[in-house]
C-alpha cells in the first residue's frame, strides 16, 4: 500500500499570488463540498488578508492537482482581467462557447438592472393627486377661527 501524501490548505494558499488568496478558498470549499477535492476540515483556522478559514487537510493526488491549476486560471482569468475565457480555450474547444455567451449575457443584465433607484430630478417631482379640498389640513386662520380668541 502506498503512502498517501497530505498538505494542508493553509499552505496551498500561502503559495498562491495575494490578490488570488481571498477568491481561492471559497472555491476550494465549493470544491470539497462537490467531491471535486479530497479535504477534511481540522480544529485549526487561519487568516488570509484579514478573514478566518476552517484549516484543512487535503489529499495531495493528481485530482487536487488539476483542479487546483484549473481554479487558479479560472480565478486570475475572471477575477483579474474581467474575462469570461481565454482565447485558446475556446477555438480549441475546451469550453463550450454558446453556454459562456448565456453567462455572459445574464451577468451583463444583471448588472444593468442593480442600482438603487435615484431621486428625482427637478422638474420631475412626484406629485401627490389624492389630495382634495375636502381631507386637506386646514390653514392656521381656520384652526385659529374655530378655537376662538
Amino acid at each position: 500500500m502506498s503512502k498517501k501524501e497530505f498538505v494542508n490548505l493553509s499552505s496551498v494558499v500561502a503559495g498562491i499570488e495575494p490578490r488570488l488568496q481571498l477568491k481561492y478558498v471559497p472555491a476550494f470549499q465549493r470544491a470539497s463540498k462537490n467531491g471535486q477535492v479530497d479535504s477534511v476540515p481540522v480544529e485549526k483556522t487561519f487568516a488570509v488578508r484579514g478573514s478566518s478559514f476552517r484549516e484543512h487537510v487535503v489529499l495531495n493526488d493528481a485530482r487536487f492537482q488539476s483542479w487546483h491549476l484549473k481554479a487558479l486560471k479560472d480565478i486570475e482569468l475572471r477575477a483579474v482581467r474581467g474575462a469570461v475565457a481565454y482565447e485558446d480555450d475556446l477555438k480549441s474547444g475546451e469550453v463550450d462557447f454558446l453556454s459562456l455567451v448565456e453567462q455572459y449575457r445574464k451577468n451583463v443584465k444583471r448588472t444593468k438592472t442593480r442600482g438603487k433607484p435615484r431621486k428625482p430630478r427637478l422638474g420631475e417631482a412626484v406629485t401627490d393627486t389624492t389630495q382634495t379640498a375636502e381631507n386637506a389640513k386646514p390653514d392656521r386662520s381656520e384652526i385659529t377661527a374655530a378655537a376662538g380668541p
